[in-house]
C-alpha cells in the first residue's frame, strides 16, 4: 500500500505547485528580469544600455565629486618644487573650492553639493557628498592620509558616480587630480564609456594630469570629458580654477538652463 500511495502524493503535490505558480507568494522570491517571451517582444528601438538608476528624487542643482590621487608617487615633488604633490593637490583643491562660497552668496538659489575622496589602491571618503560648507571642506582636506599604494582610477570614478547618483542633483561632475595612469582595479576607460552611455549626458568628467602626460587620459576625451595638463603647483591651481570656476560654477549660474529634467521618483536599482 505505501509504495502505491507515495507516488500519488508526489504527483498531487506537483499539480498543486503548478496551479499556484510554484512560488511562495513573497515578492522577494519573484525574478527581477522579465520573462524571455516579453524580452523578445521588446521593440527594436529599446536603448542598448539601461540608464543609471536614481536612488533619491532629483531636482535642479549641481553635485561635484573631487577625486584626489594619494598613491605612492604623490609623495614626490613635481619638477622645480620641494613640496610633495599630495600637499600641492590638497592645497589647490581647498583653495579652488573656496570659490563656491562667493558663488553661493551671489546665487543663493543655486544648490551646490561637494564630496572629496582620496584614492590609491582603495577609495577613502574625506568628505561625504553634502551641501558646500567651507569649514567642513577645509577640515576634511587637513586630514590628509599619507600617500601609499597603487592607482585605482577606475574604482574611484565608479565610487564617485555612485555618490553623485545619491546626491539628488540633476547635474553631476567628476573632477580627478592624478599624477599617473591606472595600475589596479577596473579600467577607467571602461568606466568612462559606461558613464557616458548610461548617464544620459548627466555626468561631466574632468581630469587634471598633474606631472604626467595628458595624452595618457585620451579615453576621457573620447567619452566626452576634458583633460587639462598641470606640470607644477601653479599650473595645478590654474587648471582646477579653469574647470571649477569657468565650467562647473558657470553652469550653475545658468540655473535651470541645460539641466536634465528633475526626477520626482527614484528608479529602483537593477
Amino acid at each position: 500500500m505505501f509504495f502505491v500511495f507515495a507516488p500519488l502524493v508526489a504527483l498531487a503535490s506537483f499539480f498543486l505547485a503548478c496551479s499556484d505558480g510554484g512560488g511562495s507568494g513573497d515578492p522577494a522570491d519573484l525574478p527581477d528580469d522579465p520573462p524571455a517571451a516579453a524580452a523578445e517582444a521588446a521593440p527594436d528601438s529599446a536603448p542598448a544600455v539601461a540608464p543609471y538608476p536614481t536612488y533619491v528624487p532629483e531636482a535642479p542643482g549641481i553635485a561635484v565629486a573631487v577625486l584626489i590621487d594619494r598613491s605612492t608617487s604623490m609623495r614626490e615633488p613635481p619638477p622645480g618644487s620641494e613640496t610633495p604633490k599630495n600637499v600641492l593637490a590638497r592645497d589647490a583643491v581647498a583653495r579652488v573650492l573656496e570659490a563656491t562660497a562667493g558663488h553661493l552668496r551671489e546665487n543663493p538659489e543655486t544648490p551646490v553639493k561637494v564630496g572629496v575622496y582620496y584614492f590609491s589602491t582603495k577609495v577613502l571618503t574625506a568628505l561625504p557628498m553634502a551641501p558646500y560648507d567651507s569649514a567642513a571642506v577645509r577640515a576634511a582636506l587637513e586630514r590628509t592620509v599619507a600617500p601609499s599604494g597603487f592607482t585605482a582610477i577606475g574604482e574611484a570614478m565608479e565610487a564617485a558616480r555612485l555618490e553623485l547618483y545619491h546626491s539628488g542633483a540633476t547635474r553631476k561632475y567628476i573632477l580627478v587630480v592624478t599624477d599617473g595612469v591606472n595600475t589596479t582595479g577596473v579600467s577607467p576607460a571602461e568606466v568612462a564609456r559606461e558613464i557616458r552611455d548610461r548617464s544620459e549626458g548627466g555626468v561631466g568628467m574632468y581630469f587634471v594630469a598633474f606631472d604626467v602626460d595628458p595624452a595618457k587620459f585620451a579615453f576621457v576625451e573620447e567619452a566626452g570629458g576634458e583633460v587639462l595638463p598641470a606640470a607644477g603647483g601653479d599650473q595645478l591651481r590654474e587648471a582646477l580654477s579653469k574647470v571649477y570656476r569657468t565650467k562647473i560654477l558657470a553652469e550653475a549660474e545658468d540655473y535651470g538652463d541645460g539641466f536634465a529634467q528633475p526626477r520626482d521618483t527614484a528608479r529602483a536599482a537593477p
